[in-house]
């Protein structure tokens, strides 16, 4: 006889000796008691089963089953199906109906791995128990039991009482299942918590509809950690403390599955408006760069709206937007591209040119922090015919493609040629170029190059100097 109709057979002899016991009158307790042990938790045995979702399985049920055998650590790993994932979707699916922390899910699962692998078993392997949660006849009637939303929300209600205020949130895992179940084993459920919530990482988003990253929202992942979305970007908090002072200690928190604040963009957009809790001051953000707003300028753009973030995260930007960013006047409508921290008004010609790319509405002030002489090594791609150039000290050198590769395929800004022509063919006084090909460092003195020795150039204090290619030093007469 296989192990299946031997457990069957043990069953049922137990079943007759206590007929006696089955016959008396059961009266439902305030706080149900399920099983003392866990009978159905050994994985040789096939114990009969229902359908947890009366849909069955789903493709993506299997393909969850599939990367939770490569990531599970206990006694599920290299058991999980697509039958029990269903089964994990439903007991999941009942947390968020209640709109319970993902952690509430991670107890529940936990003791499900426990009691049953995760499995609506429908024969009474230890005495009276049933389903998902071994839950015996005290708690409600066969039907109840393997309807895994009803057996859920049962577990989930004596979870509660057993922890007002919310104290299930930071008890340990394993004590809370303890606590509910009432196990002879009480040991077992915390060895299962990791596996537990990494269950829960993989299913709660197969039963959720797809969260959507509302601009000022407050997202929370399992681990604890906690962010406002700011520009469709994730602003991320370091500790409870700094929540508070942002003025969000008492904000609403929307549960997220792991890894899903990752999976946003993590910088706000262009034209996102930050401000800092403390002080009230607006910054707007533009290429990576920020621009602290007067209040006269916030009020001539509209009092636009803007989200509290900590300080230290708008002090992480700098003054200077990327290569590429264009600002548009917000009250006249001009736009400027930003190439090496220098800016070039556009034409609207020269704009249709450049394809039309959007721009972000700023005050002329920002604009105005901007120069009209790019830093050193700034590159310059003539958009009408693709042509890059290297400037430096007011000059320009068209690179050819040998030449561009030599110096390792930089970044360029997409500008009309106009403002590359803007440049002269000599750097002026000054300017420090480096011979990409052997090192020397040349100074710019007289409109000629000079060649420094090495005890030069470190008494001038070791100046920044630009890699050049050669064809462009050739073109600079000798001091």
């Amino acid at each position: 006889m296989n192990r299946r109709f031997l457990s069957r057979a043990a069953v049922a002899a137990l079943a007759v000796m206590a007929t006696g016991l089955l016959a008396a009158p059961v009266h439902a307790a305030t706080d149900p008691t399920p099983t003392p042990k866990a009978p159905g938790n050994d994985l040789s045995i096939a114990w009969a089963t229902v359908a947890c979702d009366p849909r069955g399985t789903t493709a993506a049920d299997a393909a969850a089953a599939s990367r939770l055998n490569g990531v599970l650590q206990g006694r599920l790993r290299g058991y999980m199906t697509a039958y029990r994932v269903s089964c994990a979707r439903m007991v999941i699916k009942a947390v968020q109906d209640r709109d319970l922390n993902t952690r509430a899910a991670t107890i529940a699962i936990t003791t499900t791995i426990v009691e049953s692998n995760i499995e609506n078993i429908s024969e009474m392997v230890d005495h009276t128990s049933l389903g998902l949660f071994q839950q015996q006849d005290n708690w409600g009637s066969r039907e109840q039991r393997l309807n895994p939303a009803w057996a859920t929300n049962a577990f989930l209600d004596k979870m509660i009482r057993k922890y007002p205020g919310n104290a299930w949130m930071t008890a340990p895992i394993g004590e809370v299942c303890q606590a509910v179940q009432v196990s002879s084993y009480p040991t077992r459920y915390q060895e299962q918590a990791a596996d537990g919530q990494r269950i829960v990482n993989e299913v709660w988003p197969l039963v959720s509809a797809p969260v959507t990253a509302v601009e000022g929202r407050l997202y929370r992942e399992p681990s604890g950690t906690i962010a406002v979305i700011a520009g469709g970007a994730p602003v991320r908090f370091a500790s409870m403390d700094e929540l508070a002072a942002t003025g969000y200690g008492s904000a609403p928190l929307t549960a997220v599955p792991a890894g899903w604040l990752n999976r946003l963009p993590q910088e706000p957009r262009d034209g996102t408006f930050l401000r800092d809790a403390a002080n009230g001051a607006i910054s707007v953000i533009a290429g990576g760069a920020k621009y602290g707003l007067t209040l006269a300028e916030w009020e001539a753009m509209g009092r636009p709206g803007s989200i509290n973030v900590p300080l230290r995260v708008i002090n992480e930007y700098g003054r200077v937007p990327a290569d590429g960013t264009l600002l548009r006047n917000h009250t006249d409508g001009a736009i400027s591209v930003v190439a090496g921290g220098a800016k070039y008004g556009l034409s609207l010609a020269q704009w249709e040119r450049l394809g039309k790319p959007a721009s972000v509405n700023v005050p002329i002030g920002f604009i105005n922090t901007l120069g009209s002489d790019p830093r050193p090594g700034t590159f310059l791609r003539d958009v009408a015919n693709g042509s890059i150039y290297l400037t430096i000290g007011g000059a320009k050198y068209g690179l050819t493609w040998a030449e561009y590769e030599r110096l390792g395929y930089p970044g360029f800004a997409n500008v009309p040629i106009e403002w590359i022509n803007t440049f002269r063919a000599i750097p002026r006084d000054g300017s420090y170029l480096r011979n990409v090909e052997d090192g020397t460092i040349y100074v710019m003195t007289g409109g000629k190059k000079d060649a420094l020795t090495y005890e030069e150039w470190d008494r001038l204090g070791k100046p920044a100097s630009t890699n050049v290619p050669v064809g462009f030093l050739n073109q600079i007469p000798n001091a």
